[in-house]
């Protein structure tokens, strides 16, 4: 039997058409995995930039594509530490999720131990993956936010100097190299790396935030409020910034300044735990009754 012709187009055009779409599904199945790859990347280094909020939004994104994925389980454990909250149901699934097979294994446990407050066990396991991985720009830099946690600056500076010597454009490698410098107190140099930090991630609040800490060390007050309410600006859930605007107010005597500012940061407090606004809560209750 014979079709019509206007039957034998749709036919066709409809055969083109599946055709089409089964070429671009098996395209997109491709483009899954460097998709994940990349936001993991980006992810990381918004971590590694210490700018929590962003980094809880985006490891959030990751989990709810991939969420056997162990390592992102465990960076978001120690975001969740980071921000005053309960990291230990992420911690639980990254340890479930993770064997000696996994290439990420070691820096999975790092970042649990990390999380958990077991520095020396961050330590030890860091520096297990770095025997496998001795290039590894986020290994290294979490060996040396490790040992600046625990007291131990001038092993810190001296991992991030090596960092930076193997991979120039490293630049969140200056931010932990800041704060190396205040515990050795080497406070012109901490204004000097904290300073390239901002240069290198002008957007990112966080760094607005280390500089005023610099500043604030260095006794110059002004400069360190100017760099908090570039910080505030630039993120409205930045709440982190308004308690450091506030503790310094007060230690310069603006006491109502510093309770605006408090108050701020309990509104901005998206992404922080409940500890976090409980210690703002207990600051104002002080501080209301001390004015």
């Amino acid at each position: 039997m014979r079709m019509s012709k206007h039957l034998h187009y749709q036919l066709f055009f409809i055969s083109g058409l599946l055709l089409f779409l089964a070429f671009e599904g098996r395209g997109q199945t491709h483009k899954i995995k460097p998709d994940f790859e990349q936001s993991l990347l980006d992810a990381r280094m918004s971590f590694h930039r210490t700018y929590y909020e962003n980094a809880s939004h985006l490891f959030d994104q990751l989990i709810l594509m991939k969420e056997d994925h162990a390592l992102a389980h465990a960076y978001m454990a120690l975001i969740d530490f980071m921000l005053y909250k309960d990291p230990s149901l992420h911690i639980e699934r990254a340890l479930t999720l993770t064997d000696e097979s996994d290439p990420n294994n070691s820096i999975t446990l790092a970042l649990c131990s990390f999380a958990s407050g077991d520095y020396w066990g961050c330590e030890s396991n860091i520096k297990e993956f770095l025997i496998k991985d001795p290039e590894n720009q986020f290994g290294s830099h979490l060996l040396a936010m490790t040992l600046i946690a625990m007291d131990r600056a001038e092993e810190g500076k001296i991992t991030l100097i090596d960092l930076l010597k193997r991979n120039k454009e490293y630049f969140p490698a200056y931010n932990h190299m800041g704060y190396a410098c205040l515990k050795l107190n080497q406070k012109e140099e901490a204004i000097q790396a904290f300073e390239t930090f901002l240069q290198k991630d002008s957007l990112n609040p966080s760094a607005y935030d280390s500089y005023a800490e610099a500043w604030f060390e260095s006794g110059n007050t002004e400069k360190a409020i100017a760099c908090l309410n570039k910080a505030v600006k630039l993120d409205p859930y930045f709440a982190y910034g308004w308690n450091h605007m506030g503790d310094i107010l007060y230690q310069m005597g603006e006491t109502q300044m510093a309770i605006n500012a408090f108050e701020k940061g309990k509104k901005a407090a998206k992404y922080y735990g409940p500890e976090f606004t409980e210690s703002l809560n207990q600051k104002l209750e002080d501080l209301k009754k001390e004015h």
